[in-house]
């Protein structure tokens, strides 16, 4: 998660080694490393994420509801945004305490450019 968060791009392909790694660990927050990565705008840890990493939950939510295609959407990060998307995250997941959607949480933060993207 530290990896993912901070931007080690080189760390986190080694880390796929390891057979303890749970990939879809939590935080004490409900954070996984994909939603750090994600929310963060590292798009090359995302992509490797996505594609590397097989039994990762593109969809998988921390306790209020928000999946990485929300926290992307809310920070902008549009390379992030798509790249989920591709991977096959729901466009039309609600979290639970808002009940918006990725593009409405960009809509709602003033990410006119990443509303814009999830449209297209």
């Amino acid at each position: 998660m530290v990896a993912c968060s901070k931007g080690f791009v080189d760390i986190v392909p080694l880390l796929q080694r390891c057979p303890y790694i749970n990939v879809n660990q939590q935080d004490n927050d409900g954070n996984t490393a994909l939603m750090m990565a994600a929310q963060a705008g590292h798009i090359t840890i995302v992509n490797y994420l996505l594609n590397y990493y097989p039994g990762l939950e593109v969809d998988q939510r921390d306790p209020r509801g928000l999946t990485a295609l929300m926290k992307a959407a809310v920070q902008g990060r549009q390379d992030c945004v798509t790249a989920l998307l591709l991977a096959g995250a729901d466009l039309q997941a609600v979290d639970a305490v808002k009940g918006k959607t990725a593009r409405e949480w960009a809509n709602f933060t003033g990410r006119f450019e990443t509303t814009v993207r999830i449209r297209t």
